[in-house]
Formats: structure tokens, sequence, C-alpha cells
């Protein structure tokens, strides 16, 4: 059977009607299957952000991390931002799990106590709760003691007005301590839930949260299986209770394994983070962050990520599964959008909001997710991720897009697996909390069994106008910026700030200008170089024995593409392998007067730069395709592979083999994983006969933009670059960050109103040139004094425009 593209073929797939078309042929899915992908497929309608059926990883930024001594365990070191240091808080535990504080302030902690085991419990009920007190405060664990035992396989605890409450894999159990001795004696059933029972074996560990504000408590009970239908309607699902156990309900659906629970800080709205299936690769399906809501169906069995349907064409999964049916399809429809996703098979355990002030403002309600895996996939894992978005998940409203997406995710803790290509690690990132001074605690469960402590330096600052994000190659760089010290440190005499610009051709050691005890300036005209990629500007803070660093990434943008065949081999050929190659034949061409006739017979074509080019500042790479006669075989193959080491990017899916005529195809550099400079492309697959190639570039980013705010006309489609960014986060409790954009030098002010109209701080007034630009708001007015809850006005005004925005100061 064939279903061209002409005839609008829509399916319940991530896929092509070229790929049901192969997999038809190459799979044998009989006609019946194939009619119920099409009945019962939900319309692949455009969205906001990116459409249903479409898997986009969020956007990774670069915390900058260090190799940091781990204190207390010799040998070993973990990577961390700068200023931030890590402690063996203690070691006494096996296999450690999720973590509490009890009203004491003692951390306690499920401990399963399996010898060794990686799955299975210890034979009779031998698991505890443990007691680490830290009278002194200094990052270690005074002692260690048993507070509760008699568990099977106990994962997560809570404590509730004094009430120890623990998932055990076969019930909650509630446990008081009535003599005060630190010992929970008293013991009762709060809720029977599903544990190990045959095949329903599978995710037994339970993860437990209690709402006190609003009097809920809700747990998560993950699937008996990798994909099935269950026949336990409790499975794979949260459940919500009333706070004496009563109201027990399904709160949301489709949950897998979603063992990372926690409420986020300022809309009190339940998140998660959840696992994928098994058996579709390494690259699928991606992990997922995002709120869970009433009565919502979050993918598992049927599909993941936003509405991508389950690959149904691997014959585990079909017997599993099929048939479809239109509730199926209905609640595929109603997945929403996540807030966030991540590379596959990195098994995320604890989800943790940051709501404490130790850690640098821009970590102020950023959750915390724990990745526990990573071999599997080809994300290195075995980390700790930080995820900074909007705090109902959906992103912000912008001109462009009413919900786009401003989430970002990344690394805060690696070195658990020291070489990615190693497939060696040495801890196993689990649970997440902090204290009450702000200090992050962190479980490993397995090779090291610990409790480690990462607290940040006291001395922390933060760019109040920060430079430009992007720039386009031999740019002017005018730097005029203020770092603001968030809190000084009283007695080891004045902060020395210096800025190291050596990778933009600055100074390495150029002393910024002291304002006043809290605040510098960074004042230097620059330029941005001929060079696209990243460029680091580097400020030190050192006070006393404190030091550490504000790090700035500006990307250099490329001014045009970059061209690897135009009429000719503008990059060098590499290895050649069952393949010839005529790039002057000018019968089948794209654009230009040639293009590259290739006869295949199984091939791998290597394209090399004349110097290494930096990915950063490229999207994607592009390509023009004419399948000329070449046939595919029985499993056709065509894909990217970047540093001839590096994953390869599949690319036959994109293309059409019985459609005679060029196709254009993109690859987002970002499947590339790309952790240094392109050195290689090879284009490698099954083809043979004769097909072409033509325009094949690294396409050049190019800076956003946005429309004035006045005198803006509709047949205009030239956007101008004057635009006030919403503020992130917002509602915020303590600060916030505001961004705008420059389409041209000039005066600019940048300043906080209330709602009465009366000023209350002026964050920028002065000259500035074209680019991108974010700067923090503390919350204080002129004055320096915190000001009230309330709605507050940021006014952006250049000579030519004016843009407000509302904030909302929740306290």
């Amino acid at each position: 059977m064939t279903i061209s593209r002409e005839h609008n073929c829509q399916n319940p797939f991530r896929i092509s009607c070229v790929y049901i078309r192969k997999r038809l042929q190459t799979q044998g899915i009989s006609m019946y299957r194939y009619l119920l992908y099409v009945l019962f497929a939900a319309p692949m309608t455009h969205a906001a952000d990116y459409p249903p059926g479409e898997i986009r990883l969020t956007r990774k930024i670069d915390l900058h991390l260090e190799a940091t001594p781990v204190e207390g365990l010799a040998g070993r070191t973990l990577n961390l931002p700068p200023g931030f240091k890590v402690k063996l808080f203690s070691d006494q535990v096996d296999k450690a799990r999720f973590m509490a504080f009890d009203g004491r302030g003692v951390l306690h902690v499920a401990n399963m106590k399996t010898s060794g085991s990686q799955w299975r419990p210890a034979s009779g009920r031998q698991s505890t709760v443990l007691a680490l007190p830290d009278a002194d405060g200094d990052g270690r664990a005074d002692r260690v003691y048993v507070a509760a035992d008699d568990f099977h396989w106990p994962h997560s605890v809570a404590f509730f007005k004094g009430v120890l409450f623990v998932a055990d894999d076969d019930a909650i159990y509630r446990l008081e301590d009535r003599d005060a001795d630190g010992f929970y004696e008293d013991r009762e059933v709060f809720a029977e839930v599903p544990g190990f029972l045959g095949r329903s074996s599978e995710h037994v560990t339970h993860s437990l949260v209690f709402d006190k504000g609003n009097g809920k408590v809700y747990f998560h009970i993950g699937s008996g299986c990798d994909l099935c239908r269950e026949s336990d309607p409790e499975r794979a699902t949260v459940l919500e209770f009333n706070i004496d156990g009563s109201g027990r309900r399904i709160f949301a659906s489709g949950l897998r394994n979603a063992i990372g629970l926690d409420l986020h800080p300022v809309t009190g709205e339940l998140w998660g983070a959840g696992n994928g299936h098994d058996r579709e690769g390494p690259n699928l399906p991606p992990e997922w962050i995002t709120p869970i809501r009433d009565g919502r169906f979050y993918g598992w069995p049927l599909a993941y990520a936003f509405r991508v349907w389950t690959d149904f064409s691997i014959s585990a999964y079909q017997q599993a599964i099929f048939p479809l049916t239109e509730q199926d399809s209905s609640l595929v429809a109603d997945i929403e959008r996540p807030a966030a996703l991540v590379p596959g098979h990195l098994a995320p355990m604890g989800l943790h909001f940051y709501a404490r002030d130790q850690f640098p403002s821009q970590y102020e309600n950023a959750a915390f997710v724990a990745f526990r895996a990573g071999v599997l996939g080809d994300d290195p894992g075995y980390k700790v991720m930080a995820l900074f978005t909007e705090p109902d998940g959906t992103g912000r409203e912008t001109r462009e897009t009413r919900t786009r997406s401003n989430a970002r995710v990344a690394d805060f803790i690696t070195g658990f697996r020291p070489d990615p290509q190693d497939n060696s690690f040495w801890g196993t990132p689990v649970g997440l909390t902090t204290d009450d001074r702000g200090f992050l605690y962190l479980t490993s469960d397995r090779f090291t069994q610990a409790v480690f402590r990462i607290e940040a330096s006291p001395l922390q600052g933060a760019w109040e106008n920060p430079p430009p994000d992007t720039l386009l190659a031999d740019a002017p760089l005018r730097l005029d910026s203020v770092i603001r010290l968030r809190r000084p440190l009283e007695g080891p005499g004045e902060a020395q700030l210096t800025a190291d610009l050596s990778a933009v051709s600055g100074p390495e050691e150029l002393a910024l200008q002291r304002i006043d005890d809290t605040t510098f300036r960074l004042r230097t005209e620059l330029s941005a170089g001929p060079l696209n990629g990243r460029k680091d500007l580097i400020i030190h803070l050192e006070q006393g024995e404190e030091s550490t660093k504000i790090i700035h990434s500006l990307v250099v943008l490329p001014k045009a593409d970059q061209a690897l065949f135009a009429d000719e081999m503008l990059w060098k050929q590499g290895v050649l392998f069952g393949a010839e190659l005529d790039p002057t034949q000018t019968d089948t061409v794209f654009s230009g007067q040639r293009a590259l006739r290739i006869a295949a017979r199984g091939f791998t074509i290597e394209f090399l730069p004349p110097a290494p080019i930096a990915g950063e500042g490229y999207t994607a790479l592009h390509l023009a395709l004419h399948p000329g006669d070449a046939v595919g075989g029985f499993r056709p193959s065509f894909s990217l592979v970047a540093n001839r080491d590096a994953r390869a990017v599949q690319l036959i899916d994109q293309i059409d083999l019985e459609e005679k005529q060029w196709q254009e195809i993109e690859i987002d550099l970002n499947l590339l994983a790309l952790d240094k400079p392109i050195e290689s492309l090879r284009l490698v697959g099954s083809l043979r006969g004769t097909f072409y190639l033509d325009d094949i570039r690294l396409v050049a980013a190019r800076p956003p933009t946005a429309p004035t705010a006045v005198h803006e006309q509709a047949q205009d489609s030239t956007p101008r670059g004057f635009a006030l960014d919403p503020n992130y986060p917002n509602p915020f409790n303590s600060s916030t960050t505001i961004g705008y954009r420059l389409d041209k030098a000039g005066k600019v002010q940048l300043e906080i109103y209330d709602l009465q109209g009366q000023k209350v701080k002026t964050l920028v007034d002065r000259n500035e040139g074209p680019g991108f630009y974010r700067l923090e708001w503390d919350g204080t007015n002129t004055g320096g004094y915190p000001v009230a809850t309330g709605v507050y006005l940021v006014r952006l005004q250049s000579q030519e425009a004016v843009e407000v925005h509302k904030m909302l100061l929740l306290k």
C-alpha cells in the first residue's frame, strides 16, 4: 500500500505518512491495524509553541560547572556552578532514597537497606527510616540512628504535624513518637497500595507529597510493566487523599513511573517528573517534567511527550495494546504540552523546588531533578539538573506567540559518571530536599551510599543589566553594566571585582569601578570579533577567604550561512566509502548551476571544514536531496554523524524515495549533542543507485526581533527590535529578572511604578547600544527599602517607543 504526501495523511504517530508506508512494507502491519491508526488519529493542529506529534527537547543552558572536591570523600570530585561546594553529610546509609526534615530540623531518610542489591529488597522486613541530626550545623551528621523500622521497600517519607508518614511498597504507614525519644513506635496503616504482586512488581517505589494548605495527600503508584494495559485502575496514577485518609480517588492517570513529585512554591500546584518506556531506542521517549493536574491524562501506555504516539511497530507493544479505540484517541488528544522534555532513559527520581535564599537569586523557585541513569541513552546522565520556567509551566506571553515557553534546563551537578564515554559511574542521584537554611541535600543509593550537602558561597553578586546575549560577528560590544553584591560579607575587608574579557580580545584582569560597597560598574568598548561561538565574560569576586565568579555567555552569530556544497565542494572531502561523487553535473540541480551526483552502493561521505567550526550560532544543517533512481533496500537508512564518534541522527524518515523531485531537509544541530566544535560531518546510508545532493549548508541563527510598540504598520513585514520582555519569574517573592532588546543606539529608561503612578525606582537611565539586555529588580525602592506586596508596572522608554508590563510581587 502506498500513501503519497498529496493525500494529506494524518496518523497517531510522530512519524510521516512516508514512514507509515515503510512500516507497512517492511514490518508487515495488517490493513486492519493501519486503518485503526488512521481512524482514531488526533488531528495534527497547529499549536503556539510546537505542534502535537513533534518532540522538542527543552533548551539547555550552561551553568559553567567546575570540578569541586567532595569534602569528606577522598579522591572524589563533582562538577558544580562556580561558588558552590559539596560535603559528604553521611555515608552511614544503605540505599538511601527520599528525605524529609522533622519539626526539629533533623533529617530523616528512607533507608531500603538492601546490602547492595539493585532491584530486590532484603529478606524479611529489614528496611528502616534513619535520622541524621546535625546539631552544630557543620554539614556532617553528628550521628545516625533508627527512627522507624519493619519496612519492606520504603522510598518516600514526610512529616505532618509531628507525625511520620512512610510510603512502603505495600502501604502508606502513619507513625507517631509518643514518648519523644526519636523512635516512632506507634504505627498504623494509612492506606494500602499495590506492591510486589506477580507482574505488578516492576514499579513499586511510591512517592508521597502533603499539600498542607489544602488538606490533601498525593501518592504515586507506578505501572506494573514497561508498557501494557493495566487491569488495576489505580496503577500508573497519582491518587489523592484527604489528610485523614478519606476521599481516596484517582487524581491523574497515564503516569508510568512519576517518582519525582513536589508542590510549586508559588502556585501550590503539584508537579511531577516521569520515566518513559524502554524499547524505542536510546533517544525515545524523552523524560518529562510538568504540572500534574486534576483529571488529566499523561500518555502512558498510548503516547508520550506532546501527543506523540508510542511506536506500535514494536511487536511487544502491538501485542500489549492493540486494538486501539476511540477512547484511546480521545485520551491522547487531551495531553497537554509538557513544561520540559529532557533526553530519554535518564530515570528522573527526586523533584524538588528551591524556595530558600541561600543559593543565588537565579535559583529562586527553580526545580532540581535527580537523574539516576544514563548508560542506556545518549546523555551521560547520573546528575542533577535545574529547571527554570514559569510557575504554571506553560510559558510566557509575547507578541510572537501566546504561549511560547521560556523553559530552560541546565546541568547543576555532574561527575558521578566521570567519563561519558565509559559506562562506569560511582554514584546514583536519587532524593533531594532543602533545610531551613537553604542547603540542598542529595542521596546516592548505588556504589557510593551517601547523603551529600550542597551549599553556595555567601559571597554572591548579580548583573543588574547584563551584556547582550547575542551579537553578530564583528559588531561593536559596548559594555556598561552594573554588578551588585547580593549580601556583602562583614569583617574580611572590601570586596574586589575584576573582569576577564579575554574571550572577546579584551583584558584578562580589568578592575571594576566601585560605586559603593555593594555596587560596581563594568564599562568598556570592545568588538564581538570575527568568529562565531560562545564567548564567556567572567566577573571574579573576592572578599577575605571567599571567592566566586559570575559568568555571562555571549553567543557571537555568524554573518551568513556556512556552505559545504554550493556549485562546488567548499569543504574538503574526507572518508569516501561505497560511493562515487561527481560535483560537476548540471542535469539535475536544485539551486545554482551544479549539484553533487552520487552513485552509491551503501555509502559513507565525509565533509571536512577548513578549520573546526563552533556550533554555537548555527541552528541546523540544510540539504536538498533528489532520490534519482536510488533504492533503500529492506531496511533503508540515511543518517548524519558529527565528529565521527558522536551519535547518528536518522534522516530516512524525512525522505521519500518514491517522490522523484527535490526534497529539502533541515536537521536541528541540537540533535547532534555537540560538545566541541564541528570537525567532521558524515552522511551514512544504505541507498543503492544514483541520487543527488545540493545546497548543503549550516544555517546561521538570526537575532530574535519583535515589532515596535507604536507606529507599527500592518504591511511592514520586517520586525523591529525594540521590546520589553515579560519579567521572570512572575509572580515573584523577592527578586525578578527583566529583559529588553534594542534595535538602535540611544537614550533608554527602565523604571518601576506602582498602580498610583508613583515612581518606585529607576533601574536604567543612560545611552545603550543595540542588543539584548537583562537585569534584576530586587523588590526595593530608590531608598533601598523593600516594597509591599502588590502589582507594579515596569516601563521601558526609548526616544521612539514605550512599553509597559505588569509584575506581581508576593511576600
